[in-house]
């Protein structure tokens, strides 16, 4: 048996998350060994939203080895984050640009994305582990707390299917790599819109997660327990107190709901969401450690914040009256 919990929730494309999919399967190119009981990942597209299904398992396996190779071989990861940084104004040139104009180009980016993704996934991994050797540990926190790689890369990767193929811009969350030279039909895309299921061992099918799982009785999903709580706490990233409506904040289209003052409930922001950052009065996440965006957003903004409540996006819903006690770690409906 395996099992499977939702660590994330993303409006982000299948191609970045498929490539992401594939380092944590063992094309990392810096462990020896893969973790043998795959998959590591589930994705799943759920109405136009990434659920990210993590075999705790797998992930612990992935950590614990990524600590031994920085104890035993440092130079291996810090040759990978060498090459990341060497690489990075390639990349800012083409963020700064914001899409590519032709189905090679696209290609191309992605290629050299994916040999930097490993670093992504390293420094996500170590930044918390102050176990890894001490330059690998201090390096790994540093990248990510600069790390744009993920949200910027997508926002590239939209912008450019979207460019390239102006009819499949509502779609180019659901479209793989493998398909760019020959896209999937339209009423394909509406269906995988609303259920499409991928997983790191290769498996992909447009179906719902419950269809998955009687396909594959050995995989269990975790479900957070829900009920009708009043309150929830979660982890302090920036003290304070804000009282305002509740926006729920999960794909980008739905920014322009926030208004001034109001509080923004995501199950983690993104660069992408910014503009209603900006807007909103303080900031509560289902996800999320004290490197993570809302978290250094919010330091910086000065605005309160608590993350990894873990369920406060199925608790509340628009336009609830919330208290956000950041100085105590506690949301509260009024």
């Amino acid at each position: 048996m395996a099992r499977f919990q939702k660590n994330w929730t993303r409006d982000t494309s299948l191609i970045i998350q498929e490539m992401c999919a594939k380092v944590c399967a063992g094309d990392c190119g810096v462990l020896d060994a893969k973790y043998s009981n795959q998959p590591i990942l589930i994705d799943y597209l759920d109405d136009g939203i990434m659920e990210i299904w993590e075999n705790a398992d797998g992930i612990a396996y992935l950590r614990k080895n990524f600590v031994a190779v920085s104890q035993t071989n440092p130079k291996k990861i810090s040759d990978a984050f060498k090459f990341f940084e060497a690489t990075l104004p390639r990349l800012e040139a083409i963020w700064h640009k914001g899409w590519l104009d032709t189905v090679s180009d696209l290609n191309s980016f992605l290629d050299l994305l994916e040999k930097c993704m490993q670093v992504d996934i390293i420094s996500v991994l170590l930044s918390d582990e102050p176990s890894a050797q001490a330059s690998v540990f201090a390096w790994a926190k540093r990248l990510r707390t600069a790390d744009r790689l993920f949200a910027t890369s997508d926002a590239i990767i939209r912008a450019s299917i979207a460019k390239i193929f102006p009819e499949y811009a509502k779609y180019a969350v659901c479209i793989r790599q493998s398909e760019l030279g020959n896209l999937p039909s339209i009423v394909e895309c509406e269906k995988r819109l609303r259920n499409f299921v991928s997983t790191s061992a290769g498996y992909t099918a447009t179906e719902s997660l419950e269809e998955f799982q009687q396909k594959n009785p050995q995989i269990i999903f975790e479900y957070p327990k829900v009920s009708n709580l009043l309150q929830l706490t979660g982890q302090i990233a920036m003290e304070g107190f804000a009282r305002g409506k509740v926006k729920i904040l999960e794909k980008i289209a739905e920014m322009g709901k926030v208004k001034i003052g109001d509080i923004i409930v995501s199950p983690m922001t993104t660069p992408a969401l910014l503009p209603a950052m900006k807007r909103a009065s303080a900031f509560v996440t289902d996800e999320g450690g004290m490197l993570c965006h809302a978290a250094v957003v919010a330091r910086e903004m000065k605005k309160p914040c608590i993350i990894g409540t873990k369920v406060a996006t199925e608790i509340f819903k628009d336009d609830d009256e919330v208290e956000v006690d950041a100085n105590n770690g506690i949301v509260r409906k009024i």
